[in-house]
């Protein structure tokens, strides 16, 4: 209810001014019909979480002491437009150094923090199980995550980087088969202990243990030889992923048949003069990489094989 000259058609700062408003008001000396809304064009934004208890936020520009408490008397008395209600803020995102290249759900849907949330996450995006798809993804494939201990971790990565190098074609074959590379420990490790590695399809996991970090290094051999060994291995547990995901059933005799020969394609691009494996086909008695030079001449897996004779020469 108005009962004041002040929120009509005058300024009012002080107690006194107010009181003399108010006997203006019971004297009609002001016009009561016509409440003094001065339309601002850009009103001040009260400050985010702050109350709205001044028109001075709402429909006018207020600069001075006596405008800001004309204001406030005006909003206490109906004279201004309805405030505007505080709008929510959006929910944040979750915060990640997304790469150039987004290849996970983390970066897309969900907040992740420990590794088996990554992992899960970038099992979900390669299924297109996150809600929106990446704008930017390249098609060439990114290594796999290297689980186990700081000194297999480091081999692994120094066998890729020599198949990357040297062997890009079955480097490009191995990591595009394989999400994880994971260690299996072994108690002792034995000179006679046959080292092992297994493919899980369903997974694209393979698991090495922990003996092809230095199983040659224990006879006095050159490290080479462990990083031959484990390049061999990994290429090989990739095949089985490769022709699972192709939805090939083999019988497993003839499955191993061909992953072995995988295996030995990587072992003759990485060491193409046999300086290190000397290796013999048992059957035939024919070297290893005569018989890879024979299988690209006839045709088999030529993506693969051939590229490495044509970088040797004479090849």
């Amino acid at each position: 209810m108005i009962d004041n000259c002040c929120f009509v058609n005058r300024q009012c700062a002080t107690n006194q001014e107010w009181d003399a408003g108010w006997h203006a008001f019971q004297r009609n000396e002001c016009p009561a019909s016509q409440p003094a809304a001065p339309a601002a064009p850009a009103p001040v934004s009260a400050a985010a979480g702050q109350p709205i208890d001044n028109c001075c936020y709402v429909d006018r520009q207020c600069q001075s002491e006596a405008e800001w408490s004309d204001g406030y008397h005006a909003y206490q008395n109906g004279q201004c437009a309805a405030p505007a209600q505080p709008q929510p803020a959006p929910p944040a995102q979750p915060v990640a150094s997304a790469p150039a290249i987004v290849d996970n759900c983390c970066f897309v849907d969900r907040l992740c923090q420990s590794e088996a949330e990554w992992a899960a996450g970038y099992q979900a995006f390669q299924s297109g199980q996150c809600a929106a798809p990446a704008r930017a993804v390249s098609s060439a494939p990114t290594r796999p995550l290297i689980q186990g201990s700081d000194r297999f971790v480091h081999h692994v990565n120094v066998v890729l980087d020599l198949m990357e190098r040297e062997a890009p074609e079955w480097y490009n074959y191995a990591i595009s088969g394989l999400s994880f590379i994971v260690e299996v420990p072994i108690p002792d490790q034995d000179m006679t202990h046959e080292c092992t590695a297994l493919a899980y399809k369903s997974q694209r996991k393979a698991t090495l243990e922990a003996c092809w970090i230095n199983k040659f290094q224990l006879f006095g051999w050159s490290a080479k030889y462990d990083q031959l060994a484990a390049a061999t291995a990994i290429v090989h547990e990739a095949c089985h992923i490769h022709i699972g995901d192709a939805g090939l059933v083999y019988e497993s005799e003839y499955e191993e048949k061909l992953c072995r020969e995988r295996g030995g394609g990587v072992e003759i691009a990485l060491d193409p003069h046999q300086r290190y494996w000397k290796y013999t086909v048992r059957e035939t008695g024919e070297p290893v990489i005569n018989l890879h030079r024979r299988w690209c001449a006839e045709g088999y897996y030529p993506e693969l094989y051939c590229p490495t004779f044509q970088r040797l020469k004479g090849g």
